[in-house]
């Protein structure tokens, strides 16, 4: 069992998007979706994918700059609204994530996830992709916009673990993982 000096289990922090789902699919037709209900001609590009990662109204915001449309808010809107129906499903884990997920657990690692996705989207997709169970934790935002930054969930997550004291990793694919880490003094790795 991996454990620090009688500090408890080495807890690793999973982001979600990217690093134990490829969600990119539904994620890029739920935001075709609403850039068209807003009457846009939008045509994704490959180079969008270097946009997922912070909260999806940074995201929108860059979407929609090109057009000159400040509709923000209701493109997010219209966005959850798809990707709840349908866009969160549209996601399969990588190859080998469940495979590893099982070997990192058997040696005593506690498994949590830590993702600026919506909480209830994230414990769905999770759930669709057969890896929810194998989480101690899984912390997303909320629907109402208090809690939408990755660093305060991992803040949050940190204090709720039954071995706070334990060193804990962050295991992500972007750089907004890395900052959320560096700020809680959590090693990160890419």
């Amino acid at each position: 069992m991996m454990t620090s000096a009688m500090k408890g289990p080495v807890t690793l922090i999973f982001d979600m998007d990217g690093t134990l789902l490829n969600s990119a699919p539904g994620i890029v037709r739920s935001l075709s979706h609403a850039i068209r209900r807003l009457g846009h001609d939008f045509q994704p590009k490959a180079d969008i994918y270097a946009l997922f990662g912070p909260p999806m109204g940074q995201v929108v915001a860059q979407l929609l700059r090109p057009f000159g449309d400040d509709r923000n808010a209701e493109c997010v809107n219209l966005y959850r609204d798809h990707y709840g129906e349908r866009g969160l499903y549209d996601c399969a884990s990588y190859p080998g994530i469940s495979e590893a997920l099982d070997l990192l657990a058997g040696d005593g690692f506690l498994l949590t996830v830590a993702t600026s996705k919506r909480q209830a989207f994230a414990e769905k997709m999770l759930r669709h992709a057969g890896l929810h169970a194998r989480f101690a934790d899984i912390r997303g935002t909320t629907a109402d916009g208090t809690l939408d930054d990755e660093a305060d969930l991992l803040g949050m997550l940190l204090k709720s673990l039954r071995h706070p004291a334990s060193p804990a990793f962050m295991i992500g694919d972007k750089r907004d993982d890395m900052l959320a880490a560096s700020k809680n003094g959590i090693p990160a790795k890419v």
